[in-house]
């Protein structure tokens, strides 16, 4: 058993408080997640400790290890899912609630930080209403869990302990390379040749898989696991070293320190982290670590503060408790919060946490191993994630189990659905399947397209319109849509070789001279932040205006801070406000419209060449109104904040028919 370690307790608490600031979304607080790193380093340290300590008395049972961290993990855990369950099945539409269900059972089996890799980025603004979200860094230890004592084990069993060492050097370099690999080389290569995480990278962006997986941060855990071995088999003399610098350490910790508070004030959720950047935590932790074990100095004296006694006792309940209670503070309160409600959500976390650390932590935590039941405690478990594998395949079969809701709110949290019939044929195509079909073809002639249309997923539910206008005006359309693909040839850093491919494949279809008419939609603030993009824009344009083709570009379509069936489905539930009145509490003004886009809207507008059109909504956006239209004739408009639906594209099909005049 690892000795009690007040320091690394204390750090602990330290590392829980910096992330509750730090989600607190005060502006002051924006790089305190770095602290969240801590917690890895932290776990990588004593759960090698004590595996090695126990190996090497030969008193080590992988049963007991792995009841031990469910006893530590789960009974919290279960409870504070429990109280997610009941709390939003009141308040989640069906949509929502089908995610919630995922995100529950891919935590259930260790795998939330593969879930939310493939559906989703930490710092986006859907991401902040997933209740289960933080469970990612739990994942990861999880999953650290459960491999190393096997690893551990077998190699003393049937090697020598010296390839203990040489192991997890090896996994640790393996890690880093990859983190490296994901960020350097990765956008520049076809295929993935980490062959088990080959299927996942290839829906999700390597940035994030590099925040997400297991392997990509497992270097910040196995970094300690390597200390932790050099000190209890004493590889390193590290009283001899401080001996000849007595004040090593204490330089190179203040050093560190210092660093650290620059970190938590400069970096923001643009910083690329973990990769650099989580090297000032980690470092700095070991050196504390280490100047503590060997009672070199007395730095860490700093940390005497009988608050952190309180924190470090209830930090795994707070880490737990603190984000579902922020996400019930989001849906009642949106993005609104001023600072009372962001210190009534902290002190609320705080003391339900404490709760559950008196009630449920302590009952568990403290268990001596001769009270232990391994078939109780393991068939429970059992039968808990069997219990809920058969919820969520109701509810996922159920599509969200809307009768849970009365028949209005059903319908309106039915324009939130974001299953699209169009997508199978049309949208994120291979290269393979254009080159060998034409697959998103409207009314069917491939010799002769009147507008070649290219997109991304903010117009897919316009493919119904545009098969419309195709058999009205016996004209074909041929549609290619990609997301995270930049139009034109605006420089991506983190481009694939896919939608390069793409790229290459749109500019030999506009080379065709049958293909005249050349119809761009995007989400233009997401691809155009700078007068170097409007440049590159610029001389695209021109190159395909010298081969007379007409250009048409439509602006962007309001994007709105709130999704609108979530807010006014929810807002229906308790409000005696009637649809138009919940829908302008959602809308933008014109002049926020105005300033989404300004660079390229500007620019648009400056346009000269006759051959180029310009499509602006504002006026159908903003029809005698300075708020948005949200909800017409009360159907909604929007599928989420930024996504038009059908029902708009429906509306506005009086802009195709007046610009498109087809001989």
């Amino acid at each position: 058993m690892i000795k009690f370690r007040k320091d690394i307790n204390w750090l602990r608490a330290i590392a829980v408080l910096s992330v509750l600031f730090f989600h607190s979304k005060i502006e002051l607080f924006s790089g305190w997640y770095v602290w969240v790193d801590i917690f890895f380093v932290i776990s990588g340290y004593l759960i090698t400790y004590s595996i090695l300590s126990e190996i090497l008395k030969w008193n080590f049972s992988l049963l007991t290890f792995y009841l031990k961290r469910f006893l530590r993990i789960f009974p919290a855990l279960f409870t504070m899912v429990l109280f997610c369950i009941f709390f939003f099945w009141l308040i989640l539409i069906p949509h929502e609630f089908e995610v919630f269900w995922t995100s529950l059972m891919s935590q259930s089996i260790f795998i939330s930080n593969i879930y939310f890799m493939l559906t989703s980025w930490y710092f986006d603004l859907s991401s902040s209403y997933s209740p289960l979200l933080h469970t990612r860094s739990l994942s990861v230890e999880e999953q650290f869990y459960l491999l190393l004592p096997i690893i551990l084990y077998s190699i003393f069993k049937f090697f020598n302990s010296r390839y203990i060492y040489w192991f997890l050097l090896w996994w640790f370099s393996l890690s880093f390379s990859y983190a490296y690999y994901l960020i350097n080389i990765f956008p520049n290569i076809s295929y993935n040749f980490f062959w088990l995480f080959s299927n996942t990278l290839s829906l999700a962006s390597n940035l994030d898989a590099w925040y997400y997986l297991f392997l990509s941060r497992a270097w910040e855990l196995l970094l300690w696991s390597i200390l932790a071995y050099l000190i209890l088999y004493e590889k390193i003399n590290f009283n001899k070293i401080n001996s000849k610098n007595p004040k090593i350490f204490s330089i190179i910790w203040y050093i560190w320190i210092l660093l650290i508070f620059i970190s938590i004030f400069l970096f923001n959720k643009e910083t690329i982290f973990p990769w650099f950047y989580a090297i000032i935590p980690t470092v700095w932790t070991i050196f504390l670590i280490l100047s503590n074990h060997y009672k070199v100095n007395n730095v860490w004296k700093f940390l005497s503060l009988w608050v952190l006694n309180f924190f470090w006792n209830i930090s795994y309940s707070l880490y737990l408790w603190h984000w579902p209670i922020m996400v019930i503070f989001l849906y009642l309160f949106w993005e609104k919060q001023p600072l009372y409600i962001i210190l009534l959500w902290i002190i609320i976390s705080i003391f339900i946490s404490y709760i559950s650390y008196i009630f449920i932590e302590k009952k568990f935590k403290y268990q001596k191993d001769k009270n232990y039941n391994y078939i109780y405690y393991y068939s429970l478990t059992f039968m808990i994630i069997l219990w809920f594998f058969f919820i969520w395949f109701f509810i996922k079969n159920s599509n969200g189990y809307p009768n849970r809701l009365p028949d209005k709110i059903k319908t309106l949290a039915s324009y939130a659905n974001v299953d699209n019939k169009n997508k199978e044929n049309c949208h994120n195509l291979s290269i393979e399947v254009l080159n060998r079909t034409w697959p998103c073809l409207l009314w069917n002639n491939e010799n002769n397209i009147s507008f070649l249309v290219i997109w991304d997923s903010h117009s897919l539910e316009l493919i119904d319109t545009l098969n419309s206008l195709a058999n009205e005006n016996n004209s074909t359309w041929y549609i290619i849509s990609k997301d995270g693909c930049k139009p034109f040839d605006l420089e991506d850093n983190l481009i694939t070789k896919e939608c390069k491919n793409t790229r290459n494949y749109i500019k030999n279809l506009i080379n065709q001279e049958s293909i005249q008419n050349v119809l761009y939609i995007y989400s233009w603030n997401y691809y155009i932040q700078n007068q170097e993009d409007i440049n590159s824009i610029k001389f695209s344009l021109n190159e395909i205006s010298k081969k007379s083709k007409n250009i048409w570009i439509m602006k962007q379509i309001p994007q709105l801070n709130i999704n609108p069936p979530w807010y006014i489905a929810r807002s229906s539930m308790y409000s005696n406000k009637n649809l138009n009145q919940i829908a302008k509490e959602v809308s933008i003004s014109k002049q926020e419209y105005i300033n989404q886009n300004k660079l390229f809207n500007k620019f648009l507008d400056n346009i000269k060449d006759h051959n180029i059109y310009i499509i602006d909504p504002i006026n159908y956006f903003f029809k005698d109104n300075d708020s948005s239209k949200v909800i017409d004739d009360n159907k909604i408009l929007y599928r989420d904040y930024n996504h038009i639906n059908a029902e708009w594209w429906k509306f506005i099909k009086t802009v195709f028919n007046d610009f498109f005049k087809i001989e």
